[in-house]
């Protein structure tokens, strides 16, 4: 979270909105492959990460409506694109 961009609730100081993620790819590297083939985030659990050997597999099986975004180009408001 120290180089991600977010907002915080005023009352609680709950993670309110995230702007811009970052992952960092040493803590990653850490978590061994299929405990992170898929998972959500602790502060926002309606987003999910899946790894690209995942996102290979769906797109294998040309599925309709659903699209997935590079994290490194992921920012709030992305998911309304056309």
């Amino acid at each position: 979270m120290k180089n991600a961009e977010y907002e915080l609730d005023t009352n609680d100081g709950e993670i309110r909105s995230i702007t811009k993620l970052i992952l960092d790819k040493e803590i990653l590297s850490n978590i061994p492959l299929e405990k992170r083939l898929i998972f959500s985030l602790q502060e926002d659990c309606s987003k999910y990460i899946y790894h690209k050997s995942m996102v290979d597999a769906i797109m294998a099986t040309n599925p309709e409506g659903i699209i997935f975004t590079p994290i490194e180009e992921w920012h709030e408001g992305i998911q309304f694109r056309r």
